[in-house]
């Protein structure tokens, strides 16, 4: 899968759906910059990582959730590594037990499907039904990536553009939160990090003695084929005289 990152809105409009251009359209009126990668339906973790590394930005899990009376709704924010547990955001926020809201409840507030959920959304919660809260390591980071409330686009925006321009441009509010590292998933990342990194050094330095091996052999040919010349030579010098 090829992407390619650009900049701005799409050339073609028309072929959008109408909530992904409302967002392109939000953006540009408050001057908010931003880049665009669009691709293939982001369902599954090879495009997403394939998404991530040309997007070069923050992309978070973003987690529609519910009350156990299903009359307060949030959106989460937190950073991949971290993990949801309802005991210790429900403690933070003054809620009752946590669970995921219902995709009927995500397309009546945000005007988003599962797979698409995205801050962005949040322009279309003119009632505001839905609360925002961002984990703390969310905030540090210079860049987030989101979609545009679809998941056949993605965008890199600057964080300070999107909770202070944008968050105050659609009249909500954010609630900063600290959540744990999910250290047995970070664990297994960095071990397979470490993995590759440790077979890509031993396939380079396997490269670097044939390579080796090819130079010394090519030297020791070429200075085969060197003294073959020089007795040809004598031998004809020899003849000569």
């Amino acid at each position: 899968m090829s992407l390619t990152l650009q900049h701005g809105r799409p050339e073609n409009m028309t072929e959008r759906l109408k909530k992904e251009q409302k967002v392109y359209e939000l953006l540009d009126l408050l001057h908010i910059e931003y880049d665009r990668v669009d691709h293939e339906p982001a369902m599954h973790m090879d495009v997403c990582e394939e998404i991530d590394k040309v997007l070069k930005a923050a992309t978070c899990k973003n987690l529609f959730l519910c009350n156990r009376q299903k009359n307060d709704f949030y959106l989460l924010l937190i950073p991949g590594e971290k993990i949801f547990k309802t005991k210790d955001l429900s403690a933070q926020i003054g809620s009752s037990r946590l669970s995921f809201g219902t995709a009927d409840y995500m397309e009546d507030f945000l005007d988003v499907t599962p797979g698409s959920v995205s801050i962005l959304g949040l322009m279309n919660d003119t009632d505001h039904r839905v609360r925002l809260l961002v984990d703390s390591d969310v905030l540090k980071e210079e860049y987030l990536g989101c979609h545009p409330c679809i998941n056949t686009s993605s965008l890199r925006l600057k964080t300070k553009d999107i909770f202070n321009t944008f968050l105050n441009a659609v009249d909500h509010n954010m609630t900063e939160v600290h959540l744990y590292l999910n250290l047995i998933m970070f664990s297994v990342s960095i071990y397979l990090k470490n993995c590759c990194l440790s077979y890509r050094l031993t396939r380079l330095f396997s490269c670097a003695k044939i390579l080796s091996k090819a130079y010394f052999l090519y030297t020791i040919q070429k200075g085969f084929l060197l003294w073959i010349e020089l007795l040809i030579m004598s031998k004809l010098i020899w003849k000569t005289f």
